[in-house]
């Protein structure tokens, strides 16, 4: 990809119809594409161009139609214009999804602040499709991976199956440690003849 296609590619200006670029000629001969190595700098991006293209290709499909009416209008009139802002969509989804494969945590398409109600709206819908997903994947016989994200008991907090602790000591495996100072805890303070209080 030139410069030139790249800022246009990069700028938030629709594509110009009317200025077709220039095409350039490349010497193709089958000696020099033999000649070069496997990791020759232009065979490296051509690969990575080609990795694009297939990763990104769902996104050059046209919108499809949410309606039969709708598909009957644009097989009508077949001059339908894409719909409005179309293009920049597909390129922050281009954009969202180059940087994810770079290693990103979070989409830059994710909103951060939205009203609650709207939030859990989306969660519970999120859920729905999976739990739905994983029904009919069971149905057919398909193997999933392990459900992630589910809060696992900590152990190292022992106790009972509420998950809190003993109010004494440390509990380890199945034996319960009590240290001096719970021990010291507990009794309390005494005075020399035994009585708790301490010396008055």
């Amino acid at each position: 990809m030139s410069k030139r296609e790249l800022k246009a590619f990069m700028s938030s200006r629709p594509p110009d119809q009317t200025s077709s670029p220039k095409p350039t000629a490349q010497p193709s001969s089958s000696k020099s594409s033999a000649a070069l190595p496997e990791d020759a700098p232009s065979l490296l991006a051509q690969d990575l161009e080609l990795r694009r293209l297939i990763a990104e290709s769902h996104l050059l499909q046209t919108n499809k139609p949410l309606s039969l009416a709708a598909a009957l209008s644009t097989t009508a009139s077949p001059n339908a214009q894409p719909k409005a802002f179309s293009s920049g969509r597909v390129r922050q989804k281009a954009l969202d999804m180059r940087i994810q494969a770079l290693g990103s945590k979070t989409s830059i398409l994710k909103q951060d602040k939205m009203p609650m109600h709207m939030r859990k709206g989306i969660n519970a819908a999120a859920v729905e499709r999976e739990a739905k997903r994983r029904r009919e994947a069971k149905e057919t016989g398909v193997i999933l991976e392990r459900e992630t994200g589910k809060k696992k008991r900590d152990r190292k907090s022992g106790g009972g199956g509420g998950g809190f602790g003993p109010a004494v000591g440390r509990l380890k495996g199945a034996e319960l440690r009590i240290s001096e100072r719970d021990v010291k805890k507990i009794e309390g303070t005494r005075d020399t003849f035994g009585r708790r209080g301490g010396k008055r």
